[in-house]
């Protein structure tokens, strides 16, 4: 149990506020994380206190100057430059100009013609939203959308940030690439955006939701995020256990011949099937296997 601590206060004593400030993470390598999540703005600012018992630490305490917003305010930024210049975002994003390349010209036409026919019957995951005066849109297209409600909550969060552009795209919330065709293929491949990637695929990737999801509701809903975890990465990496391991549902057939080399091979893979839902009559021949506690997976 560490001695560090941190408190959080408004800067003005009009404002009040309910900040949650947990302990501070240790990260087992001579650094702490701190973690705060604000229930309500403040205009003026926040001043922010570390301590090692009762002694400030090192420049404590720390002045974020007002206005510091909470997640769900809805006071969006009109003016994108002044986003830009505030997130100190880059002049062009490498990995974005990356993804790009195989769309040399987009036929919107062409896309609103082609992914619901091509895509949305066979594969019974894609989204079609459209973003029109800063209010989210969207249009379901096969049965297997329910994932939808994790893009939701990230775009509705942009919204509440930014004024955000007039724009309309394709989503695919299932859990495998959709878009296969080369940028010199005729047709070529059409931008659809996923969760999901390989180096044979064109979809353009985002974070996966589980990543999005965790960081929205970090401190709230959510107990395992990319902060939270850093304090309980198991044993140093030279002690992990050597051998691949997987746990998930039968979202696709591909994992069900991943739980066959697991058994051909159980001293490299352990591979298993946590539930059922599209390859039922698999379960009597590949067995069923009990959720594993997110931090287990570290060891």
């Amino acid at each position: 149990r560490t001695q560090f601590k941190v408190v959080i206060k408004t800067l003005s004593p009009k404002e009040v506020t309910r900040i949650y400030t947990p302990r501070p993470l240790d990260r087992n390598d001579g650094t702490f994380l701190m973690r705060y999540r604000m229930y309500g703005s403040v205009r003026k600012g926040l001043k922010v206190e570390v301590l090692y018992g009762d002694q400030h630490v090192a420049q404590s305490p720390y002045i974020l100057e007002g206005p510091v917003y909470h997640e769900y305010c809805d006071c969006p930024e009109e003016d994108p430059e002044i986003w830009q210049n505030t997130m100190s975002c880059p002049a062009q994003e490498a990995q974005i100009t990356k993804d790009f390349l195989s769309f040399p010209t987009i036929d919107l036409q062409q896309m609103l013609k082609e992914i619901s026919a091509k895509f949305s019957e066979t594969r019974g995951a894609i989204v079609h939203y459209t973003i029109l005066a800063n209010r989210i849109y969207r249009r379901s297209l096969g049965k297997y959308t329910d994932f939808k409600m994790f893009s939701d909550e990230m775009l509705l969060s942009l919204a509440r940030k930014i004024h955000l552009p007039d724009v309309e795209f394709y989503l695919n919330v299932g859990d495998w690439p959709v878009e296969y065709r080369k940028a010199n293929d005729t047709p070529g491949p059409l931008p659809v955006i996923s969760w999901c990637g390989s180096v044979d695929s064109r979809d353009i990737v985002l974070p996966t939701y589980d990543v999005t999801h965790s960081t929205l509701e970090t401190l709230r809903g959510v107990t395992n995020d990319l902060l939270s975890i850093q304090g309980n990465t198991g044993p140093f990496w030279e002690n992990k256990t050597e051998q691949a391991l997987f746990r998930g549902r039968d979202s696709r057939e591909e994992r069900l011949h991943l739980v066959k080399l697991s058994k051909e091979n159980p001293e490299l893979l352990d591979a298993g099937i946590t539930g059922y839902f599209f390859f039922r009559e698999k379960e009597k021949e590949l067995g069923k296997v009990q959720l594993m506690g997110f931090f287990d997976f570290f060891k």
